[in-house]
């Protein structure tokens, strides 16, 4: 529903030319795709992710220079945890899923951390036997099976 922030640079455009602009995403986006495995209807009201010390929301200072944007989070304006909030849900059937994004800072987590998935209070850990990175302008798939309600 927002728009992501991008970035581009142009260089060396003569005055009486349009630059030419190629643009980079600064974010990377999660999408956790939920199935109800409850034979209760269930509806998904809040997803939370983390990834151990990472800092995944919030303010950043960005230097776009060079190939590779670089992130430096601004000091009590940044969070491990990317939370969303899910208003007015459908209820999902047993077998139904549905699918939640969340925009975070790109970074890698490496290989012997942990992921962290809680949907509506319910949580699990993906233990990583390879490093994983959440590139910018790439969506990471995480299934999660509902199965409780504790």
């Amino acid at each position: 529903g927002t728009n992501c922030a991008l970035y581009g640079v142009a260089k060396a455009v003569p005055s009486g030319e349009m630059p030419s602009l190629q643009m980079h995403h600064l974010s990377s986006v999660i999408a956790v795709k939920v199935t109800n495995t409850l034979e209760t209807p269930l509806k998904v009201n809040e997803v939370v992710f983390t990834a151990g010390d990472n800092n995944l929301t919030g303010s950043f200072y960005v230097n776009i220079a060079g190939d590779k944007a670089t992130y430096k989070p601004r000091t009590d304006y940044v969070s491990t945890e990317a939370k969303v909030t899910v208003n007015n849900a459908t209820e999902l059937d047993e077998g139904e899923s549905a699918t939640v994004y969340i925009v975070i800072v790109p970074f890698e987590a490496y290989e012997g951390n942990k992921l962290e998935l809680i949907v509506n209070g319910y949580k699990k850990e993906i233990n990583l036997e390879k490093n994983v990175n959440f590139e910018a302008g790439k969506i990471k798939t995480l299934n999660f099976a509902y199965y409780s309600t504790e």
